[in-house]
């Protein structure tokens, strides 16, 4: 089988193909298909643990599939969407933002239910936190560029000088490159 491809290049291979990827769906959709319907009813329960655990699995592939896309939009020079904007931000709704308080206390995390997780999500336990603020939603990087530009400019265009002198940003990185656009138009 030869050598694993690093990761970091793993979205410079273009094999299979868009029709060879929907040609091994179809095929292991049939062979699920078959399974279903030959399936005894006392094994179901065992089946169905197992299915719920790969069908998560292939979601984790999923999210590492889109995240390689958008990596290779993000290095190509011409700065492609993955998806158009329908809606883009307005500096107004920029601006606006609501802020959650979580109080100091033990906070519980993980989980402790029937219902699918992944090993590491367990047992349920409690963490102590400080008092913090958290918005009510995520950001775009649209809106992080803007509020660093409005919150310190002439320090974050010292911070981009010091990276570069030092050599501490990759040249291609198209986030900087953005970022630097926004700053230098401020």
């Amino acid at each position: 089988m030869g050598d694993r491809v690093d990761r970091p290049l793993r979205g410079n291979l273009t094999r299979p193909t868009v029709r060879e990827i929907y040609n091994y769906r179809s095929a292991i959709d049939e062979e699920m298909i078959a399974l279903f319907k030959k399936m005894f009813e006392n094994k179901w329960k065992k089946f169905a643990d197992l299915l719920e655990l790969g069908l998560n699995h292939e979601q984790q592939h999923q999210e590492l599939f889109l995240m390689d896309i958008k990596f290779i939009l993000g290095m190509n020079p011409l700065h492609p969407s993955y998806l158009e904007k329908n809606n883009p931000a307005q500096p107004s709704s920029i601006l606006e933002k609501k802020l959650l308080q979580i109080t100091c206390g033990v906070h519980e995390i993980g989980y402790d239910g029937d219902g699918f997780c992944y090993d590491n999500e367990q047992p349920g336990h409690g963490v102590f936190v400080e008092d913090f603020e958290v918005e009510d939603r995520s950001i775009t990087n649209e809106e992080l560029l803007y509020r660093y530009s409005l919150e310190s400019r002439k320090d974050l265009k010292d911070g981009l000088k010091h990276c570069r002198h030092r050599e501490l940003l990759t040249p291609g990185l198209p986030f900087f490159k953005q970022f630097h656009k926004i700053i230098s138009l401020i």
